[in-house]
């Protein structure tokens, strides 16, 4: 495994100013090799209706980056039982990560007894909706260990439920809370697909942005053209109480992705525009 060095993000995972730690989100097993702008402190990686060739290697080495496995967000009923046994064969494998794409998915790791397996610890992806601190409390109390903050925030919001959360954490213990600071989220997921759907397709909205249809798993979803990057503000992230960033490489080319992750982080992307969401706008 192969890292660039820049002055933004070093080999020790950390974020520029130091920090938050960095995960990165690929597509496979074989993506955790590839070179990456940073050495990070998790990889994610999502499980599959058909597993992508997603399987576990059996006993990992002790210096190996840590893998948390992913479950979707939208998983069809008929497929409950396959994720059900990877989950179970993962465990058994030694893993011991999963990140949650929807709240109900915590059903997958209680035990008989109906509590969560002790041996298992679980996070919550940005599809949880995390929008306020009461709701980092509810997960908290689920038992989830960390959560990813809502891509849908602003700078204002965030900064106060991460206040909120720190204090509350006094008395009740803290959700570590992290934010995707990279990547190209999916405008909107639809069960609509066909042969006229095709991956790579790109189209134009009446306004002019251009959007790119990723079909994958039965499920048609809907990229931006451009990326979506806190990158730039990962230092002003870190201060309010962001604890880890995630890079999502997963949603294009994985080497291009990291190239341009790259570049961004040196400031050397020229006049690529990126998303920046609602973070310099206004929650309705």
């Amino acid at each position: 495994m192969r890292y660039e060095k820049n002055r933004e993000m070093v080999k020790s995972g950390k974020s520029g100013g130091g920090g938050g730690t960095v995960w990165i989100k690929v597509r496979s097993l074989a993506d955790t090799t590839m070179p990456l702008p940073v050495r990070p402190q998790k990889f994610i990686i999502e499980l599959g209706r058909r597993d992508m060739g997603q399987r576990g290697r059996g006993k990992r080495r002790k210096k190996q980056v840590p893998v948390i496995w992913a479950l979707p967000p939208v998983i069809f009923e008929r497929d409950l039982a396959h994720y059900t046994r990877r989950v179970d064969q993962l465990i058994a494998e030694g893993y011991r990560e999963f990140q949650l794409g929807h709240i109900g998915q915590r059903a997958m790791f209680l035990s008989s007894s109906g509590k969560l397996r002790q041996e298992v610890i679980l996070y919550g992806d940005y599809t949880l909706n995390l929008l306020n601190s009461l709701s980092l409390r509810e997960v908290k109390s689920l038992g989830l260990a960390r959560g990813q903050f809502s891509l849908e925030t602003d700078r204002e919001n965030m900064q106060a439920a991460l206040a909120a959360n720190r204090g509350a954490g006094k008395r009740q213990g803290l959700l570590k809370t992290g934010i995707m600071t990279y990547g190209r989220p999916p405008l909107f997921t639809a069960r609509l697909t066909g042969e006229h759907l095709q991956t790579g397709t790109s189209f134009k909205s009446p306004k002019g942005e251009r959007f790119v249809l990723d079909v994958h798993n039965d499920l048609t979803r809907v990229r931006a053209e451009n990326p979506f990057s806190l990158l730039a503000y990962q230092s002003e992230l870190r201060d309010c109480g962001s604890d880890y960033f995630v890079i999502d490489i997963s949603g294009g080319h994985p080497k291009k992705e990291s190239s341009l992750v790259a570049e961004l982080v040196k400031n050397r992307a020229g006049k690529r525009h990126v998303l920046t969401g609602n973070f310099h706008g206004k929650l309705l």
